[in-house]
C-alpha cells in the first residue's frame, strides 16, 4: 500500500517516523532512488531522510542551545566544505530518533582522562563535538566564544588520552561562562568568578613550556598546571581568537561541565589534514557519524541505524593494539563469569577457605557474573558479603589477567596483577570508556564477545564493563 502512494504523501508519513523507520522504508521503496525534486543532487529517498535527521537534530540540540545549529549551518556555508563538522554523542543521538539522558554513563565513563601534574584529571566530554581544520581553527574558536559566551576550561592534546596522539593536534573545552560574580567551591575553598581576571591573549605551548598571555603580561609554566597537558613536541600550539573577541580562561570551571551546563568541545585536526580524518581515531564506526551542515555523513549506515557498530578498521596501530587488549580482556573475564559458583570454589581452594570463614552460602548453580552487578557494590547489609564479593570479583579478574588471550599485555599484569580490581578500572578507563557509554545506551557492539555469556540476562556483560568500586585496603589485593 506504501509504495502506492503520491511521494507527497510518503514525505508527510516519513516525517512522523524515527530516521531508522525512513531509512528502512526508502530502501524498500524504488521510487526512493529517483532524483529528487528539491535537490537534484539527491534521490528523493535522500532527500526525505535528511529532512528527517535535521529535524531530529533541532529538536536534540533545542535542549542545549536553540540557535547552536542555524549558528552552525550558517558559519559552516561560509568556509570550505570538509574544514568543520558537528559529531559526539549528540549526532549518534540524531540518526538514531533519540535523545539520551544526561549523566546516564555509569560511573561517568564519559570523560577524557589526561596526565597532570602527576595525577589523572578527568575532564567530562560534551555530547557536542565541533571538528576543524587547523587552518580555520581561530574562525571557529572565536565563533564559538562570541556567539555563545563560553569560556576555555580544559585542552589535551588527544580526544582520548595523553598516550594517544594520531589524527587531531588538540582538544579544546569549553563551558557556558557563568554570571559575573558567581560563587563556586572547589574542593573545601570558595572562589568567586570575575569576568575580567578570566580575560586573556592567548595560550602557547611549545615543547614542556607554557605561556598564557593577558593585557598585564605572560605567565610562563615549565610543567603542567591543572587540565592543561602540554606534551606537543617539535611545534608551538597557539590558542586565540581574532581581534575583537575575548577568550575566557577558568580552568576551574572544568567540574561545571557535568553539571547540565552548556558545553562544547572544539577538536582540532592536523594542519593539512581534513577535519573528518579525526573520526578515524574513534573506536567505534558508530562514533564518526558527522554533520557538515550541508550533509550527514554516516559510516556503515546498515549497521548504525539498526543500533549496532564494529569496531573502526582505521585506527592507529598503537590504539588498535590497546583496543585488542580491552577486548581480550573482556573476553577472559565473560568466560569467568560464566561458570557457577560451585566450579569457582572448587578451583580456588583460597576463595573457597574464605567463603567457609565468613560462613557464606551462595547456591552453586549461580554464576559469578551475577556478583559483578551494581547491586552487589556497597554491601552496606553485610560486610561479609561485601568482602566476599569482592574477593570473588578479585579472582576472576586475576584469573582473566594471567588467561592466554592476555598474553599481548604481559606487561600490564607484571605491573598490576596484585591489584585486579585496579588493573580492571585502568583497561576499562583508560581504553574503553566510550565503549562503555555507548553500550549502556543498548547499541551492540559486533566485536564484544556476546556468546561468552550463556545466559538470557544479557545485562550481565554489561555489569563487568564498567568501573568497579575499590577500596585502598586488604581487600582490593588478591594475596590481602
Amino acid at each position: 500500500m506504501y509504495n502506492c502512494l503520491p511521494y507527497e504523501s510518503r514525505e508527510i508519513i516519513c516525517s512522523f517516523l524515527a530516521p531508522p523507520d525512513v531509512y528502512n522504508l526508502c530502501r524498500a521503496d524504488p521510487k526512493c532512488f529517483l532524483l529528487s525534486h528539491l535537490d537534484d543532487t539527491r534521490h528523493r529517498g535522500e532527500e526525505m531522510l535528511h529532512q528527517t535527521l535535521m529535524n531530529v537534530l533541532r529538536r536534540n540540540l533545542q535542549s542545549h542551545d536553540g540557535e547552536f545549529l542555524n549558528s552552525f549551518i550558517s558559519i559552516s556555508r561560509g568556509l570550505p566544505v570538509g574544514s568543520v563538522a558537528l559529531g559526539g554523542s549528540i549526532v549518534v543521538q540524531t540518526v538514531l530518533g533519540e535523545l539520551w539522558p544526561s549523566n546516564t554513563t555509569p560511573y561517568g565513563n564519559n570523560y577524557i582522562t589526561t596526565k597532570t601534574l602527576n595525577t589523572l584529571r578527568r575532564i567530562r566530554q560534551s555530547n557536542i563535538a565541533i571538528y576543524c581544520n587547523a587552518e580555520v581553527a581561530t574562525y571557529v574558536r572565536s565563533w564559538l566564544v562570541a556567539s555563545f559566551d563560553l569560556v576555555l576550561v580544559g585542552l589535551v592534546d588527544s580526544p582520548q588520552d595523553h598516550q594517544r596522539r594520531a589524527n587531531s593536534r588538540n582538544v579544546e573545552f569549553y563551558t557556558k561562562a557563568p554570571a559575573n560574580g558567581d560563587v563556586f567551591q572547589m574542593n573545601d575553598s570558595l572562589w568567586e568568578f570575575q569576568r575580567d581576571h578570566s580575560i586573556i591573549n592567548s595560550i602557547d605551548i611549545n615543547g614542556a613550556t607554557l605561556r598564557i598571555s593577558t593585557n598585564t603580561g605572560v605567565s610562563e609554566f615549565e610543567r603542567d598546571p591543572p587540565t592543561i597537558n602540554s606534551i606537543i613536541d617539535g611545534d608551538t600550539l597557539h590558542i586565540s581568537t581574532y581581534t575583537g573577541v575575548p577568550l575566557l580562561w577558568e580552568g576551574r570551571l572544568v567540574d561545571q561541565r557535568a553539571h547540565g551546563r552548556f558545553s562544547v568541545d572544539l577538536i582540532v585536526s592536523h594542519p593539512g589534514r581534513p577535519c573528518m580524518d579525526v573520526t578515524n581515531d574513534f573506536e567505534m564506526n558508530i562514533c564518526r557519524c558527522l554533520f557538515n551542515g550541508h550533509t550527514f555523513l554516516i559510516p556503515s549506515p546498515n549497521n548504525t541505524f539498526r543500533r549496532r557498530t564494529d569496531i573502526n578498521t582505521r585506527l592507529d596501530p598503537s590504539m588498535a593494539f590497546y583496543i585488542e587488549i580491552a577486548l581480550a580482556y573482556i573476553t577472559a573475564v565473560a568466560r569467568g563469569c560464566n561458570i557457577t559458583m560451585a566450579n569457582l570454589l572448587k578451583e580456588q581452594n583460597r576463595l573457597s577457605f574464605l567463603f567457609r570463614k565468613l560462613d557464606l552460602e551462595i547456591p552453586a548453580h549461580q554464576r559469578v557474573g551475577t556478583l559483578f552487578s551494581p547491586d552487589y557494590d556497597a554491601c552496606v547489609w553485610s560486610v561479609r558479603v561485601k568482602t566476599g564479593v569482592w574477593r570473588t570479583r578479585s579472582v576472576v579478574i586475576k584469573t582473566a589477567l594471567q588467561s592466554r588471550e592476555m598474553h599481548v599485555a604481559s606487561g600490564l599484569y607484571r605491573r598490576y596483577g596484585h591489584r585486579p580490581l585496579l588493573m580492571h578500572n585502568v583497561i576499562i578507563g583508560l581504553l574503553f570508556s566510550r565503549i562503555v557509554e555507548y553500550i549502556s545506551q543498548g547499541i551492540v557492539l559486533a566485536d564484544l564477545p556476546w556468546e561468552a555469556i550463556n545466559t538470557t540476562n544479557r545485562s550481565i556483560l554489561l555489569d563487568i564493563i564498567r568501573i568497579l568500586p575499590r577500596e585502598d585496603n586488604a581487600w582490593d589485593s588478591i594475596d590481602g
